[in-house]
């Protein structure tokens, strides 16, 4: 009975993840209507709208506080005249890009267009990550951007040089998205040595797709450094001037206090109200933070080790970060006083708590489906990890991006949004795990 039915929706698999994408898609749109009255952005992150419209004025970059892509694209949406609407449609567009390619990613991985159904329904099932896509700041672009990245690597090219061209690119255009954009590089210079297997004969290919790709990124994100140069006076390799608040942010005496439960990005304010850092310019107060967090890392070694474990175990668990909003402010003895805690929606926060498990879950199927088909079943398991990373390129990826982000995040701080560029790849990879689980399919692909 289940087979016939997997075999109709293989059939269909194609025709069923386009109407789950274009329902979903029709449904964000009537959901913004519906929060905001009219077709407009749910909010997020106003700094990067207050840059746009600059932009849209004629008034250049004034600081390095966010990096320049998706207010640039902001400008030009909104130099369309068609308003907040358009900035919906457009991020929707990108959401709606994102199952496509979802779906032919997991489709060329697994070989099976069930996967792909499966790699989709989980991604339109994640319904605070859906919801994020609405939202007025840039994680609709990051996410295609991340998702883009894969998808060159496995495109056809009748040259390889011209897909780590695209590779850097990519790289680069996401950086000058978020600052963990920064991330894919690391996996740019992976991605030639696993495609060709460490072997000798084919290591200078290798090298020279390295150097290509480490030379368009570099290409693609110049100018903006050369432009936060010329703002801060400083030579950085983060795409905005937020690094060293994010660092001092994870790394401050109050930070037990306000983790898990309340928004880091709350305590801001408490920085702003200090005598010292209320007249410096967004560049010079990043300088001053970060000093101060590498002071408090040097101070407190084991404080810092314990958080890092306790932020890395978070930011990968069922567990919605943060839990609450706040308003916090500065006592009149420089305390920390933490008012008006005003926790997120339930429905959300349980929604975002059952799809990291169906994530895991899937995860889990998809390591047990290709292990049982391994030659290697009575070793140990890290011979069956080493075997699957081995055999499974996009996996590799994958497992690499997540330990970088995971480790990013640990030495700053978590926020559940900031995973869902790993939670979409991890679609890809628990939507195979349930086409093996559920269509009993054990055959090796090696």
């Amino acid at each position: 009975m289940l087979k016939s039915v997997l075999d109709q929706w293989e059939r269909r698999s194609r025709f069923l993840a386009l109407a789950l994408a274009l329902a979903t898609s029709f449904a964000l749109v009537v959901t913004a209507y519906l929060k905001c009255g009219q077709i407009a952005p749910l909010p997020g992150s106003p700094s990067y709208s207050v840059v746009a419209r600059g932009l849209l004025h004629g008034i250049p970059f004034q600081d390095g506080y966010r990096p320049p892509l998706y207010p640039i694209v902001l400008s030009v949406i909104y130099s369309s005249g068609l308003g907040q609407a358009a900035v919906v449609l457009f991020q929707v567009l990108l959401g709606f890009l994102c199952s496509v390619l979802l779906f032919a990613l997991a489709t060329r991985v697994s070989g099976r267009e069930l996967a792909g159904l499966f790699a989709v329904a989980l991604y339109l099932s994640h319904f605070v990550l859906q919801l994020e896509l609405i939202s007025e700041r840039e994680t609709a672009l990051f996410l295609f951007e991340v998702l883009l990245f894969p998808i060159v690597y496995y495109g056809r090219f009748h040259s390889e040089l011209i897909r780590y061209v695209g590779l850097g690119l990519v790289a680069g255009l996401a950086h000058l998205t978020r600052p963990t954009g920064l991330l894919l590089v690391p996996l740019l210079v992976i991605a030639p040595f696993a495609q060709c297997g460490m072997k000798a004969s084919s290591l200078p290919k290798a090298v020279l797709h390295v150097a290509t790709g480490l030379l368009v990124f570099l290409m693609t994100v110049l100018p903006w450094q050369i432009k936060l140069y010329h703002l801060t006076g400083a030579v950085t390799v983060s795409s905005s001037t937020t690094s060293g608040m994010n660092l001092y942010k994870g790394n401050n005496p109050h930070f037990d206090e306000l983790f898990p439960v309340v928004e880091i990005d709350d305590y801001e304010e408490y920085l702003k109200s200090e005598d010292e850092l209320s007249d410096l310019s967004s560049s010079r107060t990043d300088e001053v933070l970060a000093e101060r967090g590498k002071g408090f890392i040097l101070k407190f070694p084991l404080v810092t080790f314990r958080r890092m474990v306790e932020k890395s175990l978070l930011f990968l668990s069922p567990v919605p970060l943060p839990m609450a909003s706040a308003r916090v402010s500065r006592g009149a003895s420089g305390q920390l006083i933490i008012e008006d805690i005003r926790y997120r929606n339930i429905f959300l926060m349980l929604a975002f708590g059952i799809e990291s498990l169906f994530l895991f879950g899937g995860v889990v199927a998809f390591f047990v489906a290709r292990t049982s088909e391994s030659s290697i079943s009575a070793r140990p398991l890290y011979l069956h990890m080493y075997w699957l990373l081995k055999k499974e390129p996009f996996v590799l990826g994958v497992v690499c991006f997540g330990i970088f982000l995971t480790g990013v995040h640990a030495l700053t701080f978590p926020e559940s949004r900031f995973r869902y560029p790993l939670d979409m790849l991890l679609c890809v990879i628990a939507g195979i795990g349930y086409w093996k689980l559920f269509a009993g399919d054990r055959r090796s692909t090696d």
